[in-house]
């Protein structure tokens, strides 16, 4: 005769252990998540934008979640602003009394494609550069312009144009990207957590 018994105790105990895991587990699964989906997000960016600095790839962060907090936000802080054009679109206008900047046909780029730092400053301090509008030129817009040649004889180059404002077509999709992420590695990252807390619940 084979005889069939509980232990309806131990299980009760063993259960109840194993809730009080439960937010424990959830946290690391969400936060795990978050990280991954900081992963895919930074991975992308090549995708979608030409050469990204290191300071626009760190844009991707997150904020974590804890046990009494069981959210993570994957986010673009303050100081990124013009990471938010990139993502939702947008105008972008200059601070009071100046223009935008952005690179003219004689200006070469460095290795991000951007104005190297101080060029403009350095463009200023030449004798043959002046800031404005070619007289006659006006198809030409604002700008810095170099004369070349002696008595600037061989004509200008424009290193620099001036813009009053510059708007901004969505380009970085990263709801979409995180979103993905988040439903590709969370059902894997809870399993994986939920097991290492009933491995480690205290009998």
């Amino acid at each position: 005769m084979i005889s069939i018994t509980h232990n309806l105790k131990e299980v009760a105990k063993r259960l109840k252990r194993i809730e009080k895991q439960i937010p424990f587990a959830t946290r690391n699964a969400i936060n795990a998540t978050a990280f991954d989906a900081q992963r895919e997000a930074k991975e992308a960016m090549p995708k979608f934008f030409d050469r990204p600095t290191p300071f626009t790839v760190k844009g991707v962060q997150v904020n974590k979640a804890t046990k009494q907090n069981l959210k993570a936000e994957v986010v673009i802080p303050a100081n990124r602003e013009y990471l938010g054009r990139q993502i939702k679109g947008g105008v972008l206008e200059p601070k009071k009394g100046k223009d935008l900047i952005f690179p003219g046909p004689a200006q070469s780029l460095n290795k991000y494609g951007n104005i190297p730092k101080n060029r403009y400053k350095t463009l200023r301090s030449k004798s043959n550069v002046f800031v404005g509008q070619p007289k006659g030129q006006t198809n030409r817009g604002f700008g810095v312009y170099q004369r070349t040649g002696k008595g600037g004889s061989k004509g200008l180059k424009k290193w620099i144009n001036f813009v009053p404002q510059a708007w901004y077509k969505p380009r970085f999709p990263f709801a979409q990207v995180v979103s993905k992420a988040i439903n590709k590695y969370f059902d894997r990252n809870f399993t994986k957590a939920f097991q290492h807390a009933t491995r480690t619940a205290k009998r």
